[in-house]
């Protein structure tokens, strides 16, 4: 069972807020329940056992290491702005958002990062990047 966080601490925050409840991924995905939530695992629970063995990284990225994250969200959700350290994703499916700033900018006002699309919402400096499927 993985952590549910609404999106609305994520972006609150800028980190993983506090956990709303537990599910498991064929619950989340298919109960309407949690719609503006996202599932978030930061530590090294039972998941990351769960997964290890069944992916390796790329031989570019081997030593790009840190505390291992799994994620998983429906349409329409999102987390809020954020730093990280040197990382990298895989992405299984759907499409994803990169919202990015400047080192150094400050953090905008907390919004839906989806609202951060439309152009009228955009801070100047703003570059915004969309992954497509395949």
């Amino acid at each position: 069972r993985l952590r549910v966080r609404p999106c609305s601490s994520l972006h609150e925050y800028g980190f993983p807020g506090p956990a709303e409840t537990h599910q498991s991924l064929d619950d989340y995905f298919s109960s309407p329940h949690h719609a503006r939530a996202v599932l978030f695992e930061n530590d090294f629970g039972e998941v990351h056992r769960a997964l290890r063995g069944s992916y390796f990284a790329p031989r570019l990225l081997e030593k790009v290491h840190s505390s291992p994250i799994f994620s998983a969200a429906r349409k329409h959700t999102g987390i809020g702005f954020h730093h990280h350290n040197e990382s990298w994703l895989a992405q299984l499916t759907g499409r994803k958002a990169w919202l990015l700033l400047p080192p150094g900018t400050p953090r905008p006002a907390v919004l839906p990062p989806w609202w951060y699309l439309r152009e009228e919402e955009r801070p100047s400096d703003l570059l915004v990047c969309v992954l497509e499927p395949g």
